[in-house]
């Protein structure tokens, strides 16, 4: 247990600790200022008197801002395949994306057998996009489908 409220005092491991910058104690009323992680533990109120003694213990949990291991950049080929691995943790995380331009994806636990999905993109039952998107521009040439031959 991590500290222990007896008598008016603050006890953590097993040494008293009065009021101070970070802990604040007064009639059975810990503060603890600018939490930390270090703070996580469980808390101990105890009271004694005469005939004996009474104690509740408390947990405190930190939660702490995600963190995002660094991105790697990368220099492909057209039509090559990239894989850019987003490894994040952090408690009580509820979600991480990836963006690009007005497009958002989906980061996914692949324990769960997904995969990295567009966000934004409404489909149709057969992944398909729905039609009401714009259609491409067609090429600089006026043709609908010019294409470059390797030379």
């Amino acid at each position: 247990l991590k500290t222990s409220y007896s008598n008016r005092a603050l006890f953590q491991a097993g040494e008293s600790i009065g009021d101070s910058d970070k802990y604040k104690v007064h009639d059975g009323l810990l503060v603890i200022e600018s939490l930390s992680e270090h703070d996580s533990g469980a808390y101990k109120c105890v009271a004694s008197n005469a005939v004996g003694n009474a104690s509740q213990i408390a947990e405190l949990k930190v939660l702490l801002k995600p963190r995002i291991e660094k991105l790697h950049d990368f220099t492909k080929k057209e039509n090559e395949d990239v894989e850019i691995v987003c490894k994040y943790g952090g408690d009580g995380i509820t979600g991480a994306k990836f963006v690009f331009g007005s497009e958002e994806y989906a980061v996914v636990d692949e324990e769960h057998g997904k995969e990295l999905a567009p966000a934004d993109r409404s489909q149709d039952e057969n992944g398909e996009e729905d039609e009401d998107e714009e259609e491409e521009a067609p090429a600089k040439d006026g043709s609908d489908n010019a294409e470059e031959e390797d030379g």
